[in-house]
């Protein structure tokens, strides 16, 4: 009984944890609303939609924290195991790549630029052009820490590429792929590659985990925005 009561509190406490990140959003676009003067329409279905926004969001976090996460992390610590460290980078490469077709926030992102550009513009070469570019970026940085470079030396080319790619493409190119590089950093793809990564850096002799497991989003979100500019440029 004092377990299941235990149990129940610390349920209520997520709950309204996820609550209070959702609730003082919620009233500050009523309140904006409000202002405007203007009829506030569909009140049963924002209340509706405010309780499912509330306990979906519960349930997908607590889906990641208990399944996904756990298990990336001990992927990262069993990839020590493999016989060549090249594949290790492709294992980790394909492991960024699907995380980031999971990643619920850059689906809402091109949908939203589907939307606005009439279909102009092809989302799903917007999706493979940033999920490739995510993995490239996820790939050095497990280069970085299985083979020990300095951060310096695998973030300044990285960055002057995209700096470069930034001068040669239009202003709405690079404006989405700055958009997708910021999408990815998710409640899936980044939190995936992170304790991948960490899981990687701390069974390996002589490397510190908490300087060479992060970086990796940084250089996932600006390879993502390279590659989505170099589909732009084609």
């Amino acid at each position: 009984m004092h377990t299941m009561l235990t149990n129940l509190i610390t349920l209520g406490r997520d709950i309204f944890s996820v609550a209070k990140s959702v609730v003082p959003i919620l009233l500050v676009l009523v309140v904006f609303k409000l202002l405007t003067r203007t009829p506030l329409t569909g009140v049963r279905n924002l209340v509706g939609g405010v309780i499912f926004l509330v306990i979906g969001l519960f349930l997908f976090d607590k889906g990641v924290q208990m399944c996904l996460l756990p298990l990336a992390g001990d992927v990262g610590r069993s990839l020590v195991h493999m016989p060549w460290r090249p594949l290790i980078v492709v294992v980790c490469f394909i492991v960024s790549l699907v995380a980031v077709f999971a990643e619920p926030a850059l689906k809402v992102l091109l949908e939203q630029v589907d939307e606005q550009t009439v279909g102009a513009v092809n989302t799903r070469a917007l999706l493979y052009a940033t999920a490739i570019g995510a993995a490239l970026g996820m790939a050095i940085g497990i280069v970085k820490i299985l083979y020990g470079f300095s951060f310096s030396w695998v973030i300044v080319p990285v960055v002057i590429v995209t700096l470069i790619l930034v001068c040669l493409s239009d202003s709405f190119a690079s404006s989405v792929a700055f958009d997708c590089a910021t999408a990815i950093t998710g409640p899936v793809s980044i939190p995936i590659t992170a304790v991948l990564a960490l899981g990687l850096a701390s069974s390996l002799s002589g490397v510190d985990p908490m300087k060479a497991g992060f970086g990796l989003a940084g250089l996932t979100s600006l390879g993502a925005a390279s590659a989505v500019m170099l589909v732009n440029l084609r």
